[in-house]
């Protein structure tokens, strides 16, 4: 009977051994697998932009869920590190749709180290700031290394397709890029970009690379493009605010300056966003003689992270700003109501599906006197142009927006990027500890369009012309 008993016992311990290895196993394998299927379920139900990103850029979010599940497969050694390069690589068409973004060691490190501040006062809220300081979290970036830049990739990726393009072709397609040294003042260092891309020399263009810091280092470029007519006035980023003093000023003198000309063209093409005041202060404020008010809809999932950040999991009934001066004519309700409430002959209602509430909210801009040489008068009286491009994003995006529908400019070029979802959030994988950034919201104008389809513009580019080229040849009509 002992005997019977030891034998039980033993095999009771070889099997406890056994489902024990195998569950370390187990754990082991698919602790990425778990990431990847837990990043997956906080979009469905968070990322309010998971469809238009899709059917507005191309994104299919599904696929490249299913790629990294296919690389952590087949890899059964997979590292977390070869895991975060993974997710970096796969999700990088996704950048720039809703802000989304895996943080990488240097953003991590300026997000807790070193912009903090300015990051919560201005995108992140407390809650999403510590849950970068979660224990696991800062051991995966404490050793995670830097993520370099591939230029020869990036130059293969440039260069290729210039081998099958004339002369004409490879100087039309990047003449944007090459008006924008140029009205720098920098032509020569453009003519001999161009040389460098046609004769396909990737060596001389990395070298000459190196000389555009100097030549882009000034946020704001103004200049007079036909003297008492035409003027030019150009803002690359709305990073930094409140405006730099010393900007400020060159946009204050340059209004003076122009104050009778017939045209004023405002250049964003190549401004990726920053804060939306920026452009409200130096551009539309000193620009308007009446109240303007614009109308938003904003829509969201009730998602552990988006309800949570505008305020229906704390008890509260109301939502966040989306921008400084907007204020909410409601409350959040069941987006049946709102959907019930309003006319948006351009919502796409298939997006819907995936909300579960909304809001209407207004956004408000009065005219200021910010230049004493002004008093209240309009700084420009003449026909105001924006140029807008698809590296138009997040607050360019906005002011994009804002020009069009209040008819303070006419918008020339080609769609603007998007990259809006109104709040941000930081979530953080449970295993591996990697983060990534999201937006919450979906964001339309007043007929339902998603600012993050970008917005149309009046004019698009002439064939063969660039945006300021065809404003040109307008104003010339």
């Amino acid at each position: 009977m002992r005997r019977v008993r030891l034998h039980i016992l033993l095999g009771m311990l070889c099997c406890a051994l056994f489902l024990s290895a195998c569950g370390r196993r187990r754990s082991e394998d698919s602790i990425y697998l778990d990431d990847l299927d837990h990043m997956l379920y906080v979009m469905q139900n968070n990322f309010a932009l998971f469809d238009v990103a899709y059917w507005a850029r191309g994104v299919d979010i599904y696929a490249i869920v299913d790629t990294v599940r296919d690389a952590v497969i087949t890899d059964p050694g997979m590292t977390t590190n070869e895991f975060f390069d993974v997710l970096y690589r796969e999700f990088e068409p996704l950048w720039g749709i809703g802000h989304f973004h895996i943080v990488d060691s240097h953003h991590y490190d300026y997000l807790v180290f070193g912009g903090g501040r300015f990051s919560r006062q201005h995108w992140y809220s407390q809650e999403a700031h510590l849950r970068l300081r979660a224990p696991h979290v800062l051991a995966f970036y404490a050793q995670l290394h830097d993520h370099v830049f591939d230029v020869d990739a990036w130059l293969d990726d440039l260069f290729e397709p210039l081998a099958g393009l004339t002369e004409q072709e490879i100087q039309v397609f990047y003449a944007e890029f090459l008006e924008r040294f140029i009205m720098r003042g920098y032509d020569e260092l453009a003519e001999d970009l161009l040389h460098s891309l046609i004769n396909l020399d990737a060596e001389e263009f990395q070298r000459l690379l190196s000389y555009t810091d100097e030549a882009l280092a000034n946020n704001v470029t103004t200049r007079i493009l036909e003297e008492e007519r035409v003027a030019y006035l150009s803002i690359d980023s709305f990073m930094e605010y409140p405006i730099p003093f010393h900007e400020e000023r060159q946009i204050h003198q340059f209004y003076n300056e122009i104050r009778d000309f017939d045209h004023l063209i405002v250049d964003l093409r190549f401004n990726q966003g920053g804060i939306e005041n920026w452009f409200f202060r130096a551009v539309l404020e000193p620009n308007i003689d009446r109240e303007i008010v614009m109308e938003q809809f904003v829509f969201f999932a009730y998602g552990e992270y988006a309800a949570h950040y505008t305020g229906i999991r704390r008890g509260f009934t109301g939502g966040r700003r989306l921008v400084d001066r907007a204020h909410l004519t409601e409350n959040h309700r069941p987006i049946a109501d709102v959907l019930a409430s309003y006319d948006l002959p351009e919502l796409n209602l298939a997006d819907m599906a995936r909300m579960d509430y909304g809001f209407r909210n207004l956004t408000t801009v009065r005219p200021r006197a910010h230049y004493p040489d002004f008093g209240t008068e309009r700084t420009f009286g003449g026909q105001i142009w924006l140029l807008t491009s698809p590296q138009t994003g997040s607050a360019a995006q906005i002011s994009a927006w804002a020009a069009r529908d209040t008819g303070f400019a006419t918008l020339v070029g080609d769609i603007s990027g998007g990259n809006f979802g109104g709040e941000r959030t930081i979530v953080t994988l449970p295993n591996s500890g990697i983060a990534f950034i999201m937006d919450l919201n979906y964001v339309t104008d007043r007929n339902g369009r998603p600012l993050e389809a970008g917005t149309i513009p009046d004019v698009f580019s002439h064939d063969g012309l660039t945006a300021l080229e065809t404003v040109l040849a307008l104003i010339a009509e």
